[in-house]
């Protein structure tokens, strides 16, 4: 049944510009958190799972247009674009508490995934068209 669903490349791109969103979103809150020095609360946390769960999102339906012979000429830039963001947001948890509760952490770990997602963002787009 999933092998009959087609899916347009803009999906990919509208996901894409989802996942970039997100991310500035939990960007913006871990900057506001850091400057105002306070504790990370629920809005952080959800910032950060909304983030990871675009990304998920975003490498399903990936998956979806390799297995539709889209994407081939971009793989590795993807793989390695998707890898990081979410490597980044995730290693937030991995870490023991009293690391993560330091002041500028979590703003640090968030804005090297939106580095990873905005390059992988505009390469990927360069071969949409």
């Amino acid at each position: 049944m999933i092998d009959s669903i087609i899916l347009n490349s803009n999906v990919h791109v509208w996901t894409g510009t989802f996942v970039l969103l997100s991310i500035i979103f939990a960007t913006a809150i871990s900057l506001f958190y850091a400057i105002k020095q306070k504790p990370h609360d629920k809005l952080f946390h959800f910032a950060l799972i909304l983030a990871q769960i675009s990304i998920v999102i975003q490498v399903l339906v990936g998956i979806k247009l390799l297995d539709q012979g889209l994407g081939v000429l971009q793989l590795y830039i993807h793989y390695i674009g998707g890898i990081a963001a979410i490597f980044f947001l995730i290693l937030y948890y991995w870490l023991p508490e009293k690391v993560r509760s330091s002041r500028w952490l979590g703003f640090g770990l968030i804005s090297m995934s939106l580095l990873f997602a905005l390059q992988t963002f505009v390469i990927g787009s360069i071969y949409v068209a």
